[in-house]
This record gives C-alpha cells, structure tokens and sequence, in this order.
C-alpha cells in the first residue's frame, strides 16, 4: 500500500451553525462522546490489521464538527492510536481544526505535547453582526485572543478560515477583516465565497426572502479584494480558495489536489485508494454495531472509471492555481484523452469575450486570474462526458 493521509472526523458540535452542511452532531453527552472515541479508536485498529503491508502515512488532519470541543485526552489517544498502527507522518504535519469559542478554554500547549503542530481555526469574520448572521457562538475579541493565545503557546503554522458574501457584509466591512488578519500574519489563510446548500437553515432564510445575501457583483469584487490585499502582503495564492506565506502550504490538503491517497475514519469520513472511492456509513448507531462485529464501517464505494478519473485530475487539478501537467495528463490517460482536452480548452478560450479564460502555456494548463471566480463554470465545460468516453 502506498503512502496515504489520514483523515479524522470527530463529529461533535456545541451548536450547529446556519450555513454548514458538514455531517456533525450537536449537543451530544459526555457518554457518546466517549463511546465514540472507543469505537472510532477499533475502527483505526481494524483497518490497520486488514492492511496487507504495514502502510505509511503521510499526515493527519483531525476535522468536523468541532475537535476543540471535546476532550483533549479523548484528542490525545486517538493520535497516539494512529501512531501505533502507522506510526508518525512522514511530511510531518499534523492539523486540528478549532473553533474560537470553545479552543479559547483549551490549553493549547497539551496540543503541541501531543505532536499537533497545525491549527485550523474557524473565524470567519472579525464583524460580530456578520458572525451572529452566521449563527455563530464566538465574537470578534474571542478570535483575535485565540489566535494569539495560539501563537503565545509556540504554534508556528496557524490557518484561519474566512467567508465572504455574508447576509448584510459590505465591501468595506470585507476589507476590514482582511487588514485586520494581515496584521495578525496567520501563515495560512482560507477565504471561500459562502455557499447556499441544500437543507441548511441559511438556504431556507435566503429561499423564503427572509435573509438577503450580497449581489454577486459584490462578492467577485470580494474576491478579488482578497487576492490584492493578500497578494501584496507576502501571501501566495496557491488554490483557489487558500493563500499561504511562503512554505506553508497545506500538505494534506494539496495532496488531496494531486490524488495522493487518504483514509477517513470516523461517521461520513471519505477514503480514496486504487481508484476506489469509499465512506463510511453517517449513522451512528450503524457505525458502532459494525466496528463491534469486527467490520469496517464502509457505507458504500464506487471504483472510478477512465472518464472519472479524468474528471478528478481536472476538477482537482485546476483548483491548484498552477494547474497540472498537459504531458503528464496525455502519458497517463491516452494521447486521445489529451487532443479532446485540448480542443476543449481552445474552444474556452475562443468564446471568452474578456481573454483568455484557461492557460494552456509551458505544457501546464491552468486557469487564467481572470477566471478563477468563475472556476466552476469553466471546469464543468472541460469535464468529459459520454460521447467523449466513446472517442477514447
């Protein structure tokens, strides 16, 4: 088995937020919680003993929910788990999502004891009237403490998220955030345009005229903000969505970008190795009665095709702001893959009325600055399809 991530879903929540759609569990008791942990900590036991060689990570991120909000002995032993079964990885970066309300009573030095040497921390905004529109629990003062607090206890690598497109958030309310969190010069900053999914409580506000967001005017204007601002300051804009001081990248992230194998563990986690897609199973009660009979809690699997595997190296790749290889693209899939890639591309570029909307310079194709507000549409037109299967 190759090297792989490790993904670890700790699926508890204080409180669920308006616009998140991740799988968690709000308002859950000390003893599911720590009957969680237990199954979650065989399931790491039972796949690594299924393994046919002893496989060796790469990194470890621990996401949710909110990993900060429970114990951080329960935090401890599960790393400790992955480190019997796999031992410690080898680009050595282990992250920890937190969230400002409840990583501001935790005692940030137990983390960096335990080998975490990455925090996630999920701001969003320092305008408290847009947290409140975001339903959440923590206020503008408590980020900013967290994240010092953070780096006064030694961590060097810190990301923080940031959303934009927020009910009532302004151009100028947008821009104050951003100065604000280039003085704190976190190493790693996420900045994702706010999405309306399906079922959460923000999209039935917006649906039923309730709740308005910003124009889409706003929000590209939004975004391009955010790429000059941090741009001038030293960050490098690497993917569509994340800027980084110079080394600090995330590892685990961009290796999901280059289809580098990962494994998830816990309620919903996503698996990816071979070509084979798997999940696990999101109910809980189904989790722990498998794991108790000695069976990987896989909900489903899909084994991807030629076409998919195409669609994934373009879909991922071309998040990367460099985008990927056109040499490489027609060694692994075909030169045929790689003439009706190119035909799409110039087809792209041909009916831009504003340039060149995707690159296709120095055998690399990615997408123009241009473009990348509008990434998904231009994407979805490159993907291949049916009759494109036929052609190959």
């Amino acid at each position: 088995m190759k090297d792989f991530g490790v993904y670890i879903h700790i699926p508890f929540c204080e409180h669920k937020c308006s616009y998140c759609d991740f799988f968690s569990l709000a308002g859950s008791g000390k003893s599911e919680i720590s009957r969680y942990f237990d199954h979650l900590n065989r399931e790491i036991e039972l796949f690594s003993s299924e393994s046919n060689v002893p496989p060796q990570i790469s990194t470890i991120y621990i996401g949710g929910g909110t990993p900060s909000s429970v114990p951080f002995v329960l935090i401890d032993e599960i790393i400790g788990t992955v480190y019997k079964c796999f031992g410690r990885p080898i680009q050595k970066e282990i992250t920890i999502e937190v969230n400002p309300h409840s990583a501001i009573r935790k005692n940030f030095d137990e983390y960096l004891k335990a080998g975490i040497n990455r925090l996630s921390i999920g701001i969003q905004s320092l305008n408290d009237k847009e947290l409140r529109a975001l339903d959440r629990i923590h206020t503008r003062d408590i980020c900013i403490s967290t994240l010092k607090s953070a780096r006064t206890a030694g961590f060097s690598n810190i990301s923080i998220d940031l959303i934009f497109g927020i009910p009532g958030q302004t151009i100028n309310s947008w821009k104050s955030t951003l100065d604000r969190i280039i003085e704190l010069k976190p190493e790693h900053i996420s900045a994702y345009s706010l999405m309306l999914e399906p079922g959460t409580k923000m999209t039935m506000r917006v649906y039923s005229g309730k709740t308005a967001l910003p124009d889409e005017a706003i929000s590209i204007e939004m975004f391009e903000l955010t790429r000059k601002l941090l741009t001038e300051n030293g960050y490098t804009h690497y993917e569509i969505s994340n800027y980084s001081l110079p080394g600090n990248n995330s590892i685990h992230n961009s290796n999901y970008w280059e289809l580098i194998p990962y494994k998830g563990f816990g309620l919903s986690s996503h698996s990816y190795f071979d070509n084979i897609r798997t999940w696990n199973t999101n109910d809980p009660k189904v989790y722990c009665d498998m794991i108790d009979n000695n069976k990987l809690p896989e909900g489903g699997k899909e084994k991807l095709d030629i076409i998919d595997r195409i669609n994934e190296t373009i879909m991922l790749g071309l998040r990367k702001t460099t985008g990927f290889s056109f040499n490489k693209f027609g060694s692994e899939y075909g030169d045929k893959a790689a003439e009706i890639l190119r035909r799409k591309v110039d087809f792209i570029n041909q009916r831009a009325g504003f340039g060149v909307m995707v690159s296709r310079e120095d055998n690399f194709i990615c997408l123009s600055k241009k473009s990348l507000i509008i990434s998904d549409e231009i994407i979805s037109s490159l993907l291949f399809g049916k009759d494109d299967k036929d052609r190959l």
